[in-house]
């Protein structure tokens, strides 16, 4: 066995995995992903809330989506997501220690792929870190992170967000001719 496949090897008291990309990353306790030049993907914790509420707002109010969301919604998520949901889970990026951005996924069955479908909800990094690679790395983290579990990653995106969907493509994300539709309970 490699010095390599040794460090990649699961161990109970210290899990981690490496794979290598123009910076070499590591999972650590399977919620903290750290590159060479200290970008690191963690988990969302309760301290993060007022930074995530911030974030999210910021998003809804950008060009990446159609429309707002009440302040309301974003509580909800932030709630549900501390409370350990099994279906949603958010990651906060940190650049050299600061916040940076977020990424929001939704687990899912879906029949069409045979399993579980991840679906990459938000991807959405702060206009000072932008271009630094953060999309990329989060991508490939989540990648990572469900190889063994996932069998589709999906995500959607507005028209005229070029640059997110010139990122995904070179990902490897290819379009899907379906037309969504939704029906919302008001309660």
């Amino acid at each position: 066995m490699s010095s390599y496949d040794k460090r990649c090897e699961y161990n109970r008291n210290h899990s981690y995995s490496l794979f290598k990309m123009k910076a070499i990353l590591i999972i650590l306790n399977s919620n903290y992903l750290v590159t060479e030049v200290r970008k690191v993907i963690r988990e969302l914790k309760e301290q993060d809330k007022e930074q995530f509420i911030s974030m999210v707002d910021a998003f809804y109010h950008s060009e990446a989506v159609l429309h707002a969301i009440p302040k309301e919604n974003i509580l909800n998520t932030f709630d549900e997501v501390i409370s350990g949901s099994p279906y949603a889970k958010v990651y906060i990026f940190e650049e050299q220690g600061e916040i940076a951005g977020y990424g929001q996924i939704s687990l899912t069955y879906s029949n069409e792929a045979g399993g579980m479908a991840v679906w990459i909800e938000e991807l959405y990094i702060l206009e000072q870190f932008r271009g630094s690679g953060l999309g990329s790395t989060f991508l490939n983290f989540i990648k990572e992170e469900y190889a063994s579990k996932a069998k589709r990653f999906r995500l959607e995106i507005c028209e005229s967000n070029k640059a997110a969907e010139k990122l995904y493509l070179r990902k490897g994300y290819t379009s899907l001719d379906y037309k969504q539709m939704l029906y919302d309970i008001d309660l």
